[in-house]
């Protein structure tokens, strides 16, 4: 009893002092905005403003849109958040906004990503840093040309052909369709296609590896695989004190094994294939695209200023390729052809276009008759206004920078969220913007709106490097679509419309079914 009693003499005022100098810790870190003279709203302990986030009662997107709004309501340009206790700065004025993606991009360079050599899927594109990233952006973006995405074409639409028989089957059957499933699934084959040159055949069976870790990654069901996928964009520096991997040993061996193998069939066969792995191995043999339409998988070497791209980066690409380009050209689809069904003198429109071009092309789907289709473009255009899938666009300060007419000077490694959500269904840019309203992306209405009121894509130098492989996916799905059939949204679909609270980019929370007829 003595010693138990000298214990608890010893514990509970030690274990006292450590909760009080949490709160202290708390506290303090809880007033940065405010020394800084920051206008920002009453942060919880240690949660800061992000508490629904972490506990998963609201997605990231709709939790600094509110903010965003009340920023709004306030007539403030910026002000201070708090995603547990990291300072992040948001910012709501167009022309802050502005500087900070592309005049003054010098001192915003960099997502706030983590990136780690021991995990080699995380070395990719939107999380590399500095001159590594600015090095990588030059080799790739000739593999994102015109006439790149054009010699694609032919594979985007054979992947089609399966959407159109699996579409087929529902009219016999008279099924309903869970559209977001099967717009997953499309995405998927033609990403597997391209960027791993793989024959997916999702619509046959989802029973390979590949669909089993794709599906696994978008949708993780626990709690500590959703945050630490929210964390690893926002507070990446927690990863280097903590022994937890953002991405398990399993699906890291398999993407890895995958590419791997992929590479040393094609090069051991001198496999020639017009997709985005056989450009990716361009710049592995070459250290560049080739300026034909297709070329040799190896050129000659040796060429100044050509550093050709490591097997452990062409593996990182591969991956992010696969993770940035399913879910977010999936979840554009879906919420398209939702407000399609719910639009339905839209919908007649923009099939009567889509008819009308292919007539004059005999029936063939070419990208030059897709490029045609102007309606559908603004139908494209405004459902990304309506619901960008990256709902907040990141940046992390990577020099010290004094906000213009301001004495706020944010220190280097500050985090800046821009609400894309936010901006782009203000009424001050888009009256009525809960309107679906193809018609805003007139030329002469879209010319009247400011910069950076429109970038589902981001803006500046580090805008999405494959949004028009992205924009032509989502085209050659609604041509597939929409010539053949007309949809109805079915009564099972719950309205309104809610965002999954445990992702980081935009996804519903429960699908969206169609019904359909063959016309």
């Amino acid at each position: 009893m003595v010693l138990l009693s000298c214990f608890m003499c010893i514990f509970l005022p030690m274990c006292s002092l450590l909760v009080i100098c949490f709160i202290v810790i708390c506290k303090w870190v809880n007033g940065y905005w405010i020394r800084k003279g920051v206008t920002t709203l009453k942060p919880r302990l240690f949660f800061g403003n992000a508490i629904d986030v972490v506990l998963q009662r609201k997605c990231l997107s709709d939790s600094v849109k509110d903010f965003h709004n009340s920023l709004k309501e306030k007539g403030q340009p910026y002000g201070g958040y708090y995603f547990l206790m990291r300072p992040v700065l948001v910012v709501t004025d167009l022309e802050l906004i502005k500087r900070i993606l592309i005049t003054d991009f010098e001192h915003f360079v960099d997502h706030p990503a983590y990136i780690n050599d021991d995990e080699p899927l995380s070395n990719h594109i939107f999380s590399l840093k500095g001159d590594r990233w600015k090095q990588l952006r030059a080799k790739l973006t000739p593999a994102f040309t015109s006439s790149k995405l054009k010699m694609m074409l032919g594979l985007f639409l054979k992947c089609c052909k399966d959407l159109e028989v699996e579409m087929d089957k529902k009219i016999i059957k008279d099924d309903v369709v869970d559209i977001g499933s099967a717009m997953e699934k499309l995405i998927m084959d033609i990403i597997g296609s391209c960027a791993f040159g793989l024959e997916c055949n999702s619509f046959k069976s989802t029973s390979s590896d590949f669909h089993k870790y794709g599906s696994r990654f978008f949708h993780e069901p626990s709690l500590k695989g959703s945050v630490m996928h929210i964390l690893s964009l926002v507070v990446p520096e927690i990863f280097k004190y903590i022994n937890v991997r953002v991405l398990d040993a399993e699906m890291t061996d398999f993407f890895t094994n995958l590419v791997n193998d992929m590479v040393k069939y094609r090069e051991e066969n001198n496999i020639i294939r017009k997709d985005l792995m056989h450009l990716l191995l361009q710049l592995k043999n070459d250290g560049k695209v080739c300026e034909e339409e297709v070329g040799d998988i190896k050129g000659e070497l040796g060429e100044a200023g050509n550093v050709p791209l490591t097997s452990t980066e062409l593996v990182s690409q591969c991956f992010v390729f696969f993770i940035a380009g399913v879910e977010t050209t999936a979840f554009a689809l879906t919420i398209l052809m939702y407000e399609l069904s719910t639009n339905q003198k839209i919908q007649d429109k923009v099939r009567e276009e889509i008819i009308a071009v292919l007539k004059k092309n005999r029936g063939r789907i070419t990208y030059e008759a897709i490029l045609e289709m102007k309606y559908l473009h603004k139908c494209i255009c405004e459902s990304l206004r309506k619901y960008p899938p990256a709902g907040v666009q990141t940046r992390v300060c990577t020099k010290k920078y004094r906000i213009p007419d301001t004495e706020v000077i944010l220190s280097e490694g500050t985090p800046v969220f821009i609400s894309t959500q936010g901006i782009q269904c203000d009424s001050s840019y888009y009256p009525n913007p809960e309107q679906f309203d193809p018609e805003r992306f007139d030329l002469d209405q879209k010319s009247s709106l400011p910069s950076c009121a429109w970038f589902p894509f981001g803006a500046g130098p580090r805008w999405c490097i494959g949004n028009q492989f992205g924009l032509m996916q989502m085209k050659v799905g609604m041509i597939t679509l929409l010539r053949r059939y007309k949809f109805d949204l079915h009564p099972s679909t719950k309205i309104p419309i809610s965002f999954d609270p445990k992702t980081y980019l935009l996804n519903t929370a429960s699908p969206i079914f169609l019904s359909m007829k063959k016309i």
